[in-house]
């Protein structure tokens, strides 16, 4: 956290960085499988400041002593690179004090090409790969022509967001039934734009875990992250099992059930998506939605979120309805199947102005079906993630 708040808002946004809490840290170090002797080679990808490498030493100190680790760790901020081999100076330290034989190699460079060497068998460095990889990766959108999208290409996946070029990059590092333990983003697990990594990661990997957090804003608070993230463990190779899933907060996590895989990847889906059915309800709605006879496209109907995302476009927000406005609809306007526009409870801005620069995000007049998804709460109210803009 301290490291954190030194950082400015447009460095993070540049690196893509979300730092790892303490308890989250311990929750993705608790999912690695520890042998009783022998060595454990472990992969931190997107190290940051080392707070999984810390917390993969300090249970290893407790629960195997007898586990040799050897730690590769990478990360490509300069920024964070004292931060980083103070912490691993630390773990060795620690460790030696305990007993426990503790080795950490500092990469300092973008894990992405190397990765994609490997793919590529160029770069034979960590000889068969990683047993373990634990990892927080770096959110942030790539654009088409970016290197990193070009290194995801390179190692067989197409992807939109770094998380997920991670994630694709930490599977070709693993060994043969290589641990991953990863928090991530829960957007992979459905749409278009993830079905080759989905594709990708799935052929490869036997999900084991599936953990989803009860809030958006309770894990990475400092850094105002809207996302839904869970935490998956998974294993290089084997047979597909029944996965296990819970919920709560990650230092007092609950097992909620135990399905079959069919439950969670329907085998005669073409999309691929994950399905996190982690409640009876949930499960309940996903059947029904899986057995309706058509598709949306089969309809001739389009869905999509709101285009209008409040906090980026705030100098075009305006309190009142204006001739050269759009009206902004919230969930808070949806009651009782109708929209109410506007509302006496309005705390959030009510109109849009219409401009070279939100013109894009305005939707033309036509018939539309508005449907609300839950609320999150932050300091000063409730709010929605997405909200509409309309000339109608």
């Amino acid at each position: 956290m301290a490291v954190s708040e030194k950082l400015d808002a447009q460095h993070r946004a540049r690196w893509g960085q979300f730092f790892t809490p303490p308890a989250v840290a311990d929750f993705l170090a608790s999912l690695i499988k520890l042998p009783a002797d022998g060595e454990l080679r472990v992969l931190d990808p997107g190290a940051g400041v080392g707070s999984l490498s810390a917390a993969l030493v300090a249970r290893a100190i407790v629960d195997a002593p007898g586990c040799a680790i050897r730690l590769v760790a990478f990360e490509a901020d300069p920024a964070l690179e004292p931060v980083l081999a103070e912490t691993l100076a630390d773990c060795e330290r620690t460790a030696r004090a305990a007993g426990v034989e503790f080795s950490a190699e500092l990469r300092a460079e973008d894990f992405l090409p190397h990765a994609a060497a490997i793919a590529g068998g160029w770069d034979r460095r960590d000889g068969d790969g990683f047993d373990a990889c634990v990892m927080n990766p770096p959110y942030r959108k790539i654009n088409t022509d970016s290197r990193e999208r070009a290194a995801a290409e390179r190692i067989g996946f197409r992807v939109t967001n770094l998380y997920a070029a991670f994630l694709g990059a930490a599977v070709v590092a693993l060994a043969p039934g290589g641990q991953l333990s990863a928090i991530t983003p829960r957007s992979f697990a459905n749409g278009p734009y993830f079905l080759p990594f989905r594709r990708f990661f799935l052929d490869r990997m036997s999900l084991e875990l599936v953990h989803v957090y009860e809030r958006r804003g309770e894990l990475f608070a400092d850094a105002d992250v809207l996302q839904e993230n869970v935490v998956v463990r998974a294993v290089r190779g084997g047979c597909q099992g029944r996965i296990k899933l819970s919920t709560g907060r990650a230092e007092r996590a609950e097992i909620v059930s135990v399905v079959e895989a069919s439950d969670v990847i329907h085998p005669d889906d073409p999309q691929l998506f994950i399905r996190i059915p982690i409640d009876e309800a949930a499960a309940t709605v996903a059947g029904r939605i899986a057995s309706l006879p058509a598709r949306l496209s089969d309809l001739a109907l389009n869905v999509s979120t709101g285009r209008v995302v409040d906090f980026r476009t705030r100098e075009n927000l305006r309190s009142e309805m204006a001739h050269d406005c759009a009206p902004l609809i919230y969930p808070g306007h949806l009651s009782a199947g109708r929209v109410r526009w506007p509302c006496g409870a309005d705390r959030k801005p009510t109109a849009l102005a219409m401009n070279a620069r939100t013109r894009s995000l305005v939707l033309p007049n036509g018939d539309y079906v508005l449907v609300s998804g839950s609320r999150q709460r932050r300091s000063g109210g409730e709010y929605p993630r997405r909200s509409s803009a309309s000339e109608t």
